[in-house]
């Protein structure tokens, strides 16, 4: 496979001011936190790999932006469907985060959102390692995002759901030349079912977790020998994605 990650970011390791890794303050303006959050770690991921010519960006969610669809149907009753806002809607779609990376970076390249629960970030990186491979793309820009709400946390709770559920927005930016890259990707793995013994001790209450596992192990430099991040989230949705030194 020749996908190969060079650079990554996460919402907590911005180290570019906000400002600057979104100039434009009337954008900037009209973001959710939770927006402002991922776009910034796909930003500082661009600005980490020195702002390359990305020929795809794809993005995988379980949830959306959900602070702004809340925020539009909370106008919607309270001023009963009558002047409202349209900002919280247009932000509300899942795949507002790539449109607002496409616009920051003025690319009209292949752009495309993940929404299948928790195989979304495994669906990402199956297109993205198919597009570097086929020879579609070159150059990749991979992210995660999900994030909580209090709503969300009352509906999981009604659910039966343990506390303590994760968020985060997770960047990576890969391409076809292995040179100093951190790791190697490869297509990942939908078995029928995992064993308890493969999965991590903490269990999964997080769609896109596996972005996040990515991400931490990452985040120590390049990899020393292959990796499998298995991922099974809500004991329903097995995957495993498979991580290896750069050759």
């Amino acid at each position: 496979m020749n996908a190969y990650i060079h650079a990554i970011a996460s919402d907590t390791s911005l180290t570019e001011d906000i400002k600057l890794l979104i100039p434009n303050p009337q954008m900037r303006r009209r973001m959710s936190v939770l927006l402002k959050q991922s776009v910034g770690a796909a930003m500082q991921c661009l600005h980490n790999a020195g702002h390359p010519a990305v020929d795809a960006i794809v993005t995988a969610t379980a949830f959306g932006c959900l602070a702004d669809s809340e925020q539009f149907l909370k106008n919607l009753l309270e001023n009963d469907e009558q002047m409202l806002n349209p900002t919280p809607f247009i932000q509300s779609t899942f795949n507002t985060v790539g449109g607002q990376v496409a616009l920051l970076c003025d690319n009209v390249s292949y752009n495309m959102t993940y929404t299948h629960r928790g195989h979304s970030f495994e669906s990402a990186v199956l297109d993205t390692v198919t597009l570097l491979e086929t020879g579609d793309a070159s150059c990749v820009l991979l992210g995660a995002f999900d994030f909580k709400t209090p709503t969300l946390e009352i509906i999981l709770k009604r659910m039966g759901w343990p506390e303590g559920y994760g968020e985060g927005a997770y960047f990576f930016l890969l391409s076809s030349n292995p040179d100093g890259a951190l790791a190697q990707l490869h297509l990942p793995e939908f078995p029928a079912y995992l064993d308890k013994a493969d999965l991590p001790e903490t269990p999964v209450y997080f769609p896109t977790q596996s972005a996040s596992s990515l991400y931490d192990l990452l985040a120590k430099g390049p990899l020393k020998k292959p990796v499998r991040l298995c991922h099974n989230y809500r004991d329903r949705e097995p995957a495993v994605l498979l991580v290896s030194p750069t050759k």
